[in-house]
């Protein structure tokens, strides 16, 4: 899942703080008439600092999408951002499945999952992935962020500590705010400190460990087996997000949790990366999935996944287990990038996954790199605060199955004309 929240312990500048959302002037101040800021100059002062501060998004309209060539403005744009790893968005199966689906269903599943949505595909689906990952049961949602913000409300009680790792994705952290728990972040993929904060816990409080497997924008794997052994320790139960290594990552690409005999594990995990298609899903316990089937509100009050959607997700499913060859031409990509960019110096952050985050410190030089890269025919938006802390503007590089050794040695070969942008100086 992309994206990750703002730390409010690292002095960002993220959406709901005071600084972007000015406080109105008290009419009781001086006793005068209200001085009140109108609500659409809120929102102008708060866009005009997003640009001031060089972090304002803008969507870009892709016009065509082959083969990971995309066309912006009438522009055909190498795509090294999106994260379809495996390729199955446009794989002829995947989409044949998903017209067979609107053929038989319809479009829309019509209603949510405990009206009249939970159709057969969506069943055939969770018990396929089930089986898939070894568990006893899954729960699909309509997204990845419905996902964890449907376990973290649903799973959670207010008076739980959880400790998560500072980098997880916006969704989970959201949903641990929304239930009211306490939270507690520990230094990205630091045991000890992690621990430290499990200590503080109270006699009477249950307590969570939440951590990605695989960290969306750093590219870098979570000590899993040691944090197991922690949550072991101090009683607690551990939720992990695979979704960035699910169809990646692990035995037959089921993820990094398929290489661990890790017990009483909650996992979350999305079908729009390595699945190519959209909605998430929750695995663990027959008795975890009966419990959200109750309290996920996410799930029980949103329209179910269309049949067209579901479908298509298991065939990608079924190709992953039938064409393992994706799976290891991902990996041989992901080796050949390394290598390449240890030749000519890139300063990447350490990660075996499908990202590669190459950290420019500044948004300028992000914006820079990104624009010059742009014209030469790569597609790499600028990640910028608050997406990423402050300091750690950069470019991150997705990989994919379906990328061409001409398309790698072509990027590689602008990277090095770029040199002065991205060369510490």
């Amino acid at each position: 899942m992309s994206g990750k929240a703002p730390s409010p312990d690292k002095g960002r500048v993220g959406v709901g703080s005071e600084q972007n959302h000015p406080l109105p002037t008290s009419p009781l101040a001086g006793g005068g008439a209200k001085s009140f800021v109108s609500v659409e100059q809120n929102w102008q002062q708060h866009l005009d600092q997003q640009r001031d501060q060089q972090r304002l998004r803008v969507r870009r309209v892709v016009e065509k999408n082959q083969q990971r060539v995309l066309s912006v403005d009438g522009k055909s744009l190498i795509d090294f951002a999106s994260n379809d790893y495996l390729g199955l968005s446009q794989h002829p199966e995947v989409i044949n499945a998903a017209h067979s689906a609107l053929d038989e269903w319809g479009v829309g599943a019509t209603a949510s999952q405990m009206i009249c949505g939970y159709r057969q595909p969506q069943q055939q689906l969770e018990q396929a992935l089930a089986q898939w990952l070894g568990v006893e049961a899954t729960l699909v949602f309509s997204s990845g962020y419905l996902a964890n913000i449907g376990l973290m409300m649903g799973v959670l009680g207010r008076h739980d500590m959880v400790i998560a790792d500072k980098d997880i994705h916006a969704s989970l952290l959201d949903g641990i705010r929304l239930k009211g728990a306490t939270l507690k972040r520990f230094n990205h993929n630091q045991v000890a400190h992690a621990a430290q904060l499990l200590a503080t816990a109270q006699a009477h409080q249950r307590c969570w460990l939440v951590t990605e497997s695989i960290f969306s924008m750093r590219g870098d794997a979570a000590p899993l087996a040691a944090l197991t052994e922690l949550a072991v320790q101090h009683d607690a139960r551990l939720i992990v997000d695979e979704a960035h290594a699910l169809g990646v990552m692990g035995e037959g690409g089921r993820g990094v949790l398929a290489d661990l005999d890790l017990p009483n594990v909650i996992i979350s995990g999305t079908f729009g990366k390595s699945f190519g298609t959209a909605g998430a899903f929750v695995a663990g316990s027959q008795l975890l999935i009966d419990y959200l089937q109750q309290t996920a509100r996410t799930c029980t009050y949103s329209t179910a996944l269309p049949p067209a959607i579901t479908q298509a997700t298991l065939k990608s499913l079924q190709l992953m287990q039938q064409q393992p060859q994706l799976i290891t031409s991902l990996r041989q990509h992901i080796d050949d990038f390394k290598n390449a960019a240890a030749q000519i110096g890139l300063p990447l952050l350490p990660s075996g996954s499908v990202i590669q985050m190459l950290v420019l410190g500044s948004s300028e030089r992000a914006l820079a790199l990104s624009a010059e890269l742009n014209a030469r025919g790569i597609w790499i938006p600028a990640i910028r605060p608050p997406t990423v802390p402050q300091g750690q503007a950069g470019l991150r590089l997705v990989l994919s199955a379906q990328h061409t050794r001409e398309q790698l040695a072509y990027l590689f070969a602008q990277l090095q004309q770029c040199q002065a942008l991205w060369a510490s100086s």
